[in-house]
């Protein structure tokens, strides 16, 4: 299978250099893989995707439509993501709400996407990893800034 390189770094990638036989993957390389190694490597479409101009295999096919037609009955190009939406269904009420208290100041954490946890860490000093997530992010929050007792 011919895959490629569509990943961001600018110094290059070096996954999987131990099972593709590529050391280096630079940006828009393109080399023959072995089926088994490229089936693991597409599991990361952020970095790999199939090279222009090649039909996938029959069973990459069925699997794409079988798993697409359990789900949401669309059929995905290799490399395609889906996010997943955003709950609308109302918080039991008996669930707690995630929150912090900086300065006499109550802020309401739940309902802040990712970013803007991180910007608010940022803003108040909480050192957290930028791909954390927003449940790490929160925990981190709340540690930095315990309840207070009422």
């Amino acid at each position: 299978m011919k895959i490629k390189y569509v990943g961001v770094k600018v110094d290059g990638e070096t996954a999987f250099a131990h099972l593709s036989g590529v050391a280096l993957w630079m940006d828009g390389d393109e080399y023959e893989i072995k089926d088994d190694v490229a089936k693991r490597m597409l599991q990361h479409p952020d970095v790999f995707a199939l090279a222009d101009k090649q039909e996938p295999d029959t069973q990459t096919t069925t699997q794409t439509t079988t798993q697409t037609a359990d789900t949401t009955s669309l059929t995905l190009t290799p490399g395609a993501e889906v996010k997943a939406p955003e709950s609308t269904e109302p918080k039991d009420p008996a669930e707690p709400v995630a929150s912090i208290t900086v300065e006499g100041k109550v802020i309401v954490l739940d309902g802040l996407g990712k970013d803007e946890l991180h910007d608010l860490a940022k803003r108040l000093g909480v050192a957290v990893h930028h791909a954390s997530g927003p449940d790490k992010v929160i925990a981190a929050l709340q540690a930095a800034f315990p309840a207070t007792a009422e």
